[in-house]
C-alpha cells in the first residue's frame, strides 16, 4: 500500500475484511528510504506503519537497493 492510498476507504476497510499483513509500496526499499549516501528520509515509510499499527496488523516488506548501494 503507498502513503497515497491511506486515505482510499477501500484499501483502510482491508483489516476489517480479515488482511492481517500490509506490503508497503515502495515507501519501505532502500533506493526511497537513503535515495542518496548519507540521505535518509523515514517519512513516508513512517506514516505506513504507524498507519498498520493502528489497524492492528504488522508491516510487511520486500527487498530493493538503492542504486549507490552494493548489492547483498
Amino acid at each position: 500500500m503507498a502513503t497515497g492510498r491511506l486515505g482510499d476507504g477501500t484499501c483502510t476497510a482491508l483489516p476489517d475484511r480479515g488482511f492481517t499483513s500490509v506490503t508497503p509500496g515502495t515507501e519501505m526499499k532502500r533506493d526511497a528510504t537513503g535515495p542518496s549516501r548519507g540521505s535518509f528520509d523515514l517519512g513516508p515509510a513512517d506514516r505506513i506503519v504507524d498507519a498498520v499499527r493502528r489497524w492492528s496488523g504488522r508491516p510487511g516488506g520486500s527487498e530493493g537497493s538503492a542504486g549507490w548501494a552494493p548489492a547483498r
